[in-house]
């Protein structure tokens, strides 16, 4: 059973690191996901598809890690999840616009 999100740094890489093809890390931030979705539609009369969102996330996931371990990200003070995060908040501005 995954541990509830946000988690600490050191959770998050034992994620990106597990030999699972990401699947705890999906599972992880899928979390993310829906919790932001359901913020952006309770907010405002705009509405997203937070299961097209997740799918469209999760689809690139392995891209962004990789994009996070080149930048130094395990190695830097930010958590995945806050450079995951500029990736969800792209996503949704494109479904508002």
């Amino acid at each position: 059973m995954n541990k509830p999100f946000p988690q600490d740094k050191e959770y998050e890489l034992s994620l990106i690191k597990a030999d699972d093809n990401l699947a705890s890390l999906k599972d992880y931030i899928g979390e993310y996901i829906e919790k932001a979705a359901k913020t952006v539609n309770d907010r405002g009369p705009e509405k997203i598809d937070p299961k097209a969102l997740k799918k469209c996330l999760l689809d690139k996931l392995s891209i962004i890690v990789d994009r996070y371990l080149k930048n130094g990200g395990d190695k830097k003070d930010y958590k995945f999840c806050t450079y995951f995060s500029w990736y969800l908040k792209e996503e949704i501005n494109k479904t508002e616009e």
